[in-house]
């Protein structure tokens, strides 16, 4: 689980306050604003960076552990084991697979409790046999079948900040950005929430937490680093734009408008 604060924010924030005040907006419009860009570049750094590059990482992970057979590289022995040939006739590509093996590839549930073996806290498999015959061996079509489920996988670490950006996306009185069709659409429920409150005053503090399980904590350092960091050159801007923009204090003082109370 990994989490985004507005204490991080916190001195950019003393800097606001009196701006905010005079330009009629709240600090709550300001933090929640503030947690919409963090949690928009929090998801765009969550890996994958691209729905190509997590589909492929799926198909290279599978392929460590399962290898795919058909008819004609399979051959059932009187023994019970089966011998697989890449080259008919070519003994020396032949070695032969024993039953256990070949009936772990024998359905797409019993390849997914194989696969869920072998892999770690962040979903990545570990530990795969070097060697093929050591490998479970699957129909092709099985397999294919299995990893195309898998494939629909892709996008959950990214899904666990959707909760929270379509909130304060919400509460910001707009509609969250950058969240590609592959992360929204993805089957799985969304693993993340979002807590805390904010006045008008700038009292409080909200957070936004994704909870998906094997997040990497060095890359979740690196994730909140960098969104946080994003997010404080949103709000320099944002006070430079509330001084010294078209309609900012300064244009508005000097033209003799009230400023807001």
């Amino acid at each position: 689980m990994i989490t985004l604060k507005t204490s991080g924010f916190e001195e950019q924030y003393k800097k606001l306050r009196a701006l905010v005040r005079a330009s009629g907006v709240t600090m709550q419009d300001v933090a929640n604003e503030t947690m919409r860009i963090a949690l928009q570049n929090a998801m765009k750094l969550t890996y994958p960076k691209t729905g190509n590059q997590g589909r492929a990482r799926v198909q290279t992970d599978v392929r460590k552990l399962i290898v795919p057979y058909n008819s004609v590289t399979a051959t059932p022995l009187d023994s019970g084991w089966t011998l697989i040939q890449w080259q008919p006739g070519n003994d020396a590509t032949a070695y032969q697979v024993p039953p256990e093996l070949m009936a772990a590839g024998g359905s797409v549930s019993s390849l997914r409790s194989y696969h869920e073996r072998f892999r770690n806290k962040r979903g990545r498999v570990t530990g795969a046999p070097k060697l093929n015959k050591d490998r479970v061996h699957a129909k092709a079509s099985m397999l294919r079948q299995y990893i195309a489920g898998r494939k629909k996988r892709v996008g959950r670490l990214k899904k666990g900040w959707l909760p929270a950006l379509q909130h304060f996306a919400s509460a910001a009185g707009t509609s969250p950005k950058g969240v590609p069709p592959w992360v929204a659409n993805n089957p799985a429920p969304a693993q993340g929430h979002y807590s805390g409150h904010i006045s008008k005053y700038g009292r409080g503090a909200i957070e936004a937490h994704n909870d998906v399980p094997y997040m990497r904590d060095d890359q979740n350092d690196w994730i909140i680093k960098t969104a946080t960091a994003t997010a404080q050159k949103f709000l320099t801007k944002r006070a430079r734009l509330m001084l010294l923009g078209t309609n900012g204090l300064v244009a508005r003082f000097n033209s003799g408008r009230r400023l807001a109370a």
